[in-house]
């Protein structure tokens, strides 16, 4: 009776090792078929951010105080002018197309399809765009927003990258 008592023990305790092993199986195989959306975006969010910091060839008011993206873009909103003689949304767009082609470009046998970048500024309830630049298709993205203050209201920028899938 002793020895049958002590096989009953044992087969409970494998029992319990087996059911809780299945459930880890089962926990990881889940977590493991999501998708890494947050990473995905978290890439495009620092590439937006280190986008804003890159410096044009636009310098208003003297050279050589050239401009970074980030304050181009309340430059383009204010309709100001570089010393070359350059409107501040031309250069704009020029360095947005420059640096988004070269850092995701878009191709019919490549893995990008496209993208979408937008600019606006938004004050109380008046909302402008004020550039926006684009390339290829759109149908799954991967996308990311920054904002900042200027002159009493927020410039919103965001981006989209596409891809094919």
């Amino acid at each position: 009776m002793i020895k049958k008592k002590s096989q009953e023990e044992i087969v409970g305790f494998v029992l319990i090792v087996v059911i809780v092993s299945i459930i880890l199986v089962v926990i990881l195989g889940i977590l493991m078929r999501k998708p890494a959306i947050s990473s995905d975006n978290l890439e495009v969010s620092q590439f937006l951010e280190s986008m804003m910091k890159y410096t044009t060839k636009c310098a208003i008011g003297y050279e050589p105080n050239y401009a970074s993206i980030g304050e181009l873009i309340g430059d383009c909103y204010d309709d100001k002018t570089c010393t070359s003689g350059d409107k501040a949304c031309a250069v704009l767009e020029d360095s947005f197309n420059k640096i988004l082609e070269s850092s995701w470009p878009v191709s019919a046998e490549g893995y990008y399809s496209g993208y979408a970048l937008d600019a606006g500024y938004a004050q109380g309830t008046d909302n402008n765009v004020i550039i926006s630049v684009s390339k290829g298709e759109c149908t799954s993205f991967r996308g990311a927003d920054t904002f900042f203050e200027h002159q009493g209201g927020v410039i919103t920028i965001t981006l989209k990258i596409c891809t094919k899938s």
